[in-house]
């Protein structure tokens, strides 16, 4: 069933699989925005996970293409395909499913998966496991066992630069199990979220657009008694640093340069800003010099624009 964004639905028009009565429901949200061939592949193997109790949400998010037509002629018997018109940003795209499941699925958990991302087909009965026998743990990544060799090493140097761009330090890790590893904050390409914890905190700040509304989510969440953890046992696949690998985008380094200043005015205390401005200066200093050189005027005005709207934009 494809339907748009604004349109009211009857739930009881809703895919199901195959319900298990003793397990919390979960709704995975997708998002897809012209990435139909990953988001195909990432559909096929939730086809394959062992869960019995879910249903799907792809939220094609304005796709300049037949994403949305495609998406549906093939899955619409087994998910639910919302077409919105535009592009909403990463954030308020996810909005948009997680307030239809939350509305007509009555769900337990809302899954928020990356369309780019492959499962593992116990990924979710670990997350669920995990998150009813540790009711303090309001969000809960998999453990992205992400591609080998340069995209490996891309990856993880992308993750620390963040990392101190943010904070000015490394992010906070407690392994209180075999299977569980307490973080300060997770990516969204994966994660279970408790719904209780959505109803008291909210939805994603739509504000943030693309990037850094994870660790914005993160950050309330904690800020209300939750824990944000890892659940090394369970598994995906993620190839978004290859992509991120292959192409420079101006419209990337501007969301980046921007919201972590955003993260900072909306969450930071004065010792936070006293560690984060150093990082976050001579992380700029060192792409503007990096990307001048390069001839790219277009990523030199992005981070010049980035910078300027962090300042100045209204939160």
């Amino acid at each position: 069933m494809m339907i748009d964004a604004i349109i009211e639905v009857d739930s009881s028009n809703n895919k199901h699989t195959e319900i298990s009565e003793n397990k919390p429901k979960v709704a995975i949200v997708i998002l897809n925005f012209n990435g139909l061939e990953d988001t195909i592949r990432c559909l096929e193997s939730l086809k394959k996970i062992k869960y019995s109790n879910y249903e799907v949400i792809v939220v094609d998010n304005g796709s300049e293409g037949e994403d949305a037509r495609i998406l549906e002629e093939r899955y619409g018997e087994w998910a639910t395909i919302i077409k919105n018109e535009r592009n909403l940003g990463a954030a308020e795209g996810r909005n948009v499913g997680i307030r239809f499941a939350l509305k007509h699925l009555n769900p337990d958990y809302v899954m928020l998966l990356d369309n780019d991302v492959i499962v593992d087909a116990e990924f979710l009965n670990q997350l669920v496991e995990i998150a009813e026998s540790n009711r303090e743990i309001g969000i809960l990544s998999s453990k992205d066992e992400v591609t080998k060799g340069r995209e490996k090493a891309i990856s993880k140097l992308i993750a620390k630069l963040d990392s101190y761009a943010i904070s000015g330090f490394r992010r906070k890790k407690k392994r209180i199990s075999d299977r569980i590893l307490l973080i300060d904050y997770v990516s969204c390409c994966s994660i279970l979220v408790r719904r209780k914890l959505l109803e008291e905190v909210g939805l994603f700040d739509s504000k943030f657009f693309y990037l850094s509304e994870d660790y914005d989510l993160c950050k309330r969440a904690r800020r209300a008694g939750y824990k944000v953890a890892i659940a090394l046992n369970s598994r995906i696949w993620h190839r978004k640093m290859g992509g991120v690998a292959r192409k420079s985008s101006a419209l990337t380094y501007y969301f980046r340069t921007r919201n972590y200043l955003f993260i900072m005015r909306k969450h930071g205390s004065l010792l936070d800003w006293l560690r984060f401005i150093p990082f976050y200066i001579l992380n700029l200093s060192i792409r503007l010099i990096f990307y001048f050189l390069k001839k790219r005027t277009d990523i030199v005005k992005a981070l010049i624009k980035g910078l300027h709207d962090g300042i100045f934009e209204t939160l």
